[in-house]
C-alpha cells in the first residue's frame, strides 16, 4: 500500500524524501514495484541538483543494494551535481560512494567510472579513513584497475593496506567451518589448505582456501541467506567480486551439511562437490600481474579537502549511517 501511494504521489517528494524512500527501501531489503523505481528515478533525475551530498550517496547506494539499473540520465545529473558538490563530501560519503559505483558496476554490469574529482580527494585524504571505508575504497581501487586505472596512488594503496590489515579483529571460526574443514584437509591431505586466508583483491577473508588451484570453499550459515533460502546481498556480491578475480568459488550451505550425518557422507560430499584436477587458467595465475594504480606524480593530484567529521549523519528521524556495507 506504501509503495502504490508513494508512486502516485512521488513528484510531490522533496529531496530528502526521495533519498529516504530509496535508502529505507534497500536497508530493508525491500524490492520496489517497477513503477515505482520508474517514477523515483525520473522524479530524482529532475531535482538531483539539490540533494545534499548524504541524499546523493544514500540514492547510489540503494541503487546497488537493490540491483536497480539506473537510467544514463540518472547517472549523469548524479555525477555531475556530485562532482560539483565534492567540497562539501564527508569522507563516509565519499568512501560510501564510491563503493556503490563499484557495486552498480559489478552486480548490475554498469560502466560507471568514478569521476576524477573522486580519485583526488580520496588520495588527498587518506588518514580520515576509517576500517570499513578502508575496506570499500581497496575492493573499489582492485576493481577498477583491472580494466584501467585505479582509485589510489601506489603509496596510498600500501599506505591503507597496512593500516587496514594491522587493525583487522581475529575471525571467529564457527563450528561448522572447523568441522567442514576437518574434512576439506583430510580428502585433500596432499594440498596446502588455508583457514581463514585473507584476498587482498575483496579485502576480505574466505573461509577455506585451496593454495595453487584458486579454489574458495565458502561455509555458508543462516546469515548468508534471505528469508527465502536464497543467497542475500554480500553472499552474491561476495562470489560475483571472487569469480571476477578467476577464483573458482564453491559454497557450502549448512542444511547440505547438516544432512551429512557420518564422516563417509561428508567425505563423499567434499569429494564431489571439489574437481582438484581442473588446470588452473592463465589468467587466474596471472592475477596479481594486471592491477594498475592511480596516477602517482603528487602534482596532478588535486587538493579536496573532505570533512574530518566522523559523526553519522541523520536525515529527519531516519538513522542514515551505512552500518551493514561489505561483503
Amino acid at each position: 500500500a506504501w509503495i502504490k501511494h508513494a508512486t502516485a504521489i512521488i513528484d510531490h517528494f522533496k529531496p530528502q524524501d526521495l533519498a529516504n524512500s530509496i535508502w529505507a527501501c534497500g536497508r530493508l531489503e525491500i524490492h520496489p514495484s517497477k513503477d515505482f523505481v520508474k517514477a523515483w528515478i525520473k522524479h530524482a533525475t529532475a531535482i538531483i541538483d539539490h540533494f545534499k551530498p548524504q541524499d546523493l550517496a544514500n540514492s547510489i547506494w540503494a541503487c546497488g543494494r537493490l540491483e536497480i539499473h539506473p537510467s544514463d540520465d540518472f547517472i549523469n545529473a548524479w555525477i555531475n551535481h556530485a562532482t560539483a558538490t565534492i567540497d562539501q563530501f564527508n569522507h563516509q560519503n565519499l568512501a560510501n560512494s564510491i563503493h556503490d559505483i563499484f557495486i552498480l558496476n559489478v552486480l548490475c554490469n554498469s560502466k560507471i567510472k568514478v569521476p576524477q574529482q573522486f580519485i583526488d580527494s580520496v588520495n588527498s585524504n587518506t588518514t580520515l579513513f576509517n576500517n570499513e571505508e578502508i575496506s570499500q575504497i581497496l575492493k573499489a581501487h582492485f576493481y577498477f584497475s583491472k580494466t584501467g586505472t585505479g582509485i589510489l596512488t601506489s603509496q596510498n594503496r600500501q599506505l591503507l593496506e597496512r593500516k587496514y590489515k594491522s587493525t583487522l579483529e581475529p575471525c571467529r571460526t564457527s563450528n561448522l567451518q572447523l568441522d567442514i574443514l576437518k574434512v576439506v584437509k583430510k580428502v585433500l591431505a596432499q594440498h596446502d589448505i588455508k583457514r581463514e586466508f585473507y584476498i587482498k583483491h575483496i579485502a576480505s577473508n574466505v573461509d577455506i582456501f585451496i593454495k595453487g588451484k584458486n579454489i574458495v570453499i565458502q561455509v555458508d550459515g543462516p546469515s548468508h541467506f534471505d528469508d527465502n533460502n536464497a543467497p542475500n546481498f554480500s553472499t552474491r556480491l561476495n562470489s560475483t567480486l571472487l569469480s571476477l578475480y578467476q577464483y573458482k568459488v564453491l559454497r557450502i550451505p549448512y542444511w547440505n551439511w547438516d544432512k551429512c550425518k557420518t564422516m563417509a557422507s561428508k567425505e563423499r560430499y567434499i569429494s564431489e562437490l571439489i574437481s582438484i584436477d581442473e588446470p588452473v587458467s592463465e589468467e587466474a595465475q596471472a592475477c596479481e600481474e594486471i592491477f594498475y594504480n592511480a596516477i602517482d606524480d603528487p602534482s596532478v593530484i588535486a587538493t579536496h579537502q573532505v570533512s574530518s567529521d566522523s559523526e553519522i549523519q541523520v536525515l529527519g528521524d531516519i538513522d542514515s549511517s551505512h552500518d551493514a556495507r561489505g561483503l
